[in-house]
Parts: structure tokens; C-alpha cells; sequence
């Protein structure tokens, strides 16, 4: 995958680049969730450059993310550690490193459509044509992918995306939908804590592992986090 044209992506390109990582969602995931770690699939700081240039399209962007739902999907399914920082942890900075793009998005004001919100939340039209992994894992990726939308269409514009912060607040449904899956595949997990009290710390885990994520992606390519 190359990533050297810099900001100069075609728009019509970026929806074929948001496919093409799609297809490589595996290898998007480990690079991602690892972004400062050796021998990983991909680039960090390629795929970096990367999902800021998808995401300057509010559809391609949509695109990566709901397949990317489903890769989410499938690896809190396929975890045995029952160890919520480390199946819950590599999940959110993969999304944190990935969301960065749409941070950056929103800093550009030449071409990038994001203050139209209109435009923005119509992807859900778009997104519901995206063909993902079905099987045993369909209602779960139908859950996290509708969580996806649902937060992502209710926070499009500068305003709400000024600080990652509140992006990754307690009321990300999208973040607490994936604790929630993976605590309901690892009951015994808890502990002592009580539900509330395991449920409050796996969505912690995922925000803060976010959050991680976010910064990693800025910093592979040298730059300044907000």
C-alpha cells in the first residue's frame, strides 16, 4: 500500500483505498492496536496517512469503520485471555489510531464536507450496503457497526469533535457497546466487582486504550496531539 501523495488523494480514490484497507482489515487491526511494536503488517506511519485521507471523505470513512466493526467484532469473539486490557485494550487503540483521520479531517477546511451534516448522516444509507463477515458474529457486528453510527452521526462537526476527550466521554455508546459484548462472552471475568463496577472499568479500559491509540497515530507522523 503506498501513502506518498501526501494530502493530494483523489476524492473518488479515497472510497477505493477505504475498500482495499477493508479487505486487509486483519492486517489494519495488528498494525493499528501495535503501532509502536516491530514486525507488523503494515506501516504505522503509512496507515496513518492513510486513514487521514480516507477520512476526509465522510463515505469512505464510513466504509473503513463499519468494516473495521466487524474485525472488532471478531477479535473480542475469538479472545481466550479473559483479560479485558488485553482483548478490550488492543481494540481501542486500533479505534483510536484509526479515528485520528477524522480529527484530522476536521482541521481542513479547503475540501473536507464535514461541516455538512447532512451529508454526514446519510452514510448510514451507504454503511448499510457495506458487506461484512455474517455467520454466528452477524448480531453482534450489526450491533457495534449501528453503535458506530448512531455515535458517529450525533458527533459530525468541529464543535463536537474539539476535544478527543469528549469524543471518548462516558456517553460513546459505540465504546460501551464493545465492553459490553466482550463482558457478555466473559461473565466470570468480573471478579469481585459487581456488574455495574465491571461494566464502568471495561469501557474505561476501551477509552482510555482510545485515547492511546490517538496520540500513537499523531506521533508516528511526527505531529502534535490536541
Amino acid at each position: 500500500m503506498s501513502a506518498g501523495t501526501g494530502n493530494d488523494f483523489d476524492a473518488d480514490f479515497r472510497e477505493g483505498m477505504a475498500r482495499l484497507l477493508g479487505e486487509y482489515r486483519a492486517e489494519v487491526f495488528d498494525t493499528a492496536s501495535n503501532h509502536s511494536g516491530s514486525q507488523l503488517p503494515l506501516d504505522p506511519g503509512h496507515l496513518s496517512q492513510l486513514s487521514n485521507q480516507v477520512s476526509r471523505s465522510p463515505e469512505s470513512y464510513a466504509i473503513l469503520h463499519m468494516t473495521m466493526a466487524a474485525e472488532y467484532a471478531e477479535r473480542i469473539s475469538s479472545d481466550t485471555t479473559g483479560d479485558a486490557n488485553f482483548a478490550l485494550g488492543s481494540v481501542g487503540r486500533a479505534i483510536g489510531f484509526l479515528e485520528n483521520g477524522r480529527f484530522q479531517a476536521i482541521e481542513i477546511s479547503d475540501d473536507s464536507v464535514w461541516a455538512d451534516r447532512w451529508t454526514y448522516r446519510s452514510i448510514g444509507n451507504l454503511a448499510a450496503k457495506i458487506p461484512v463477515a455474517g455467520g454466528l458474529l452477524g448480531a453482534s457486528i450489526e450491533a457495534i457497526g449501528g453503535q458506530w453510527l448512531k455515535w458517529s452521526g450525533a458527533h459530525g462537526d468541529d464543535e463536537d469533535m474539539e476535544y478527543r476527550s469528549d469524543y471518548y466521554e462516558r456517553e460513546n455508546v459505540f465504546i460501551n457497546e464493545l465492553a459490553n459484548q466482550w463482558l457478555s462472552r466473559n461473565p466470570d471475568a468480573s471478579g469481585n466487582l459487581t456488574p455495574e463496577e465491571a461494566r464502568i472499568a471495561a469501557e474505561q479500559i476501551v477509552r482510555d486504550a482510545a485515547d492511546h491509540g490517538h496520540t500513537g497515530a499523531v506521533a508516528v507522523l511526527g505531529g502534535a496531539t490536541w
